[in-house]
């Protein structure tokens, strides 16, 4: 619970800064019409149902299949906003969840939600599992986006179990030392 709730102050408070206003309003930005306001409160609704659908769970497991359960359109376009910020726009073509096995430890499985555009850019999220659902993984409440970008057959996202913690890189898999790079992002 403790969790939860640093995880949902962090996004509220990300939110806020993000929505509120400059104090170098002018007395014309203060003579907004209803519809502008009208659009503001919708904006700051859609901020808090982001912050749900990212609190909630994400996935779960059925059958042996991994499925997001939360609106992958939303999920999409967060991790596409992601990108841009960091100066890789781009249109997410897949977004799924995946198990992987560390490189380094072969009894450590570690989940993730991964976005792709199928042209050699992923960016991916670390998710926990709770049973068989998938919820975002935080580090002390601090979540952060893996992304990696370079050739289409190879820069795909591994992880190593370094002193317990799962610590996402990007793999080359065939592509050249300079054909693939990795950014990471707080979310």
């Amino acid at each position: 619970m403790k969790n939860y709730l640093l995880k949902a102050t962090a996004f509220f408070a990300f939110a806020l800064a993000a929505t509120s206003c400059s104090n170098d309003a002018t007395v014309s930005d203060m003579d907004m019409n209803s519809s502008a306001s009208a659009l503001s409160e919708e904006q700051v609704a859609e901020d808090m149902n982001r912050a749900y659908y990212w609190q909630t769970y994400i996935g779960e497991e059925v059958n042996g299949e991994y499925i997001i359960t939360a609106d992958a359109d939303l999920l999409k376009a967060d991790l596409e906003a992601v990108l841009a910020n960091e100066g890789r726009p781009t249109t997410l073509q897949d977004i799924f969840i995946t198990g992987m096995i560390a490189d380094n430890d072969p009894t450590d499985k570690g989940y993730f939600l991964i976005g792709s555009d199928k042209n050699g850019q992923t960016i991916s999220l670390q998710l926990e599992k709770a049973d068989t659902k998938f919820i975002l993984y935080s580090d002390n409440g601090f979540v952060k986006t893996v992304s990696c970008d370079g050739c289409v057959s190879g820069c795909n996202l591994s992880y190593l179990l370094i002193n317990g913690k799962r610590v996402a890189y990007c793999q080359e898999n065939g592509c050249s030392e300079y054909d693939c790079s990795k950014s990471e992002s707080s979310f």
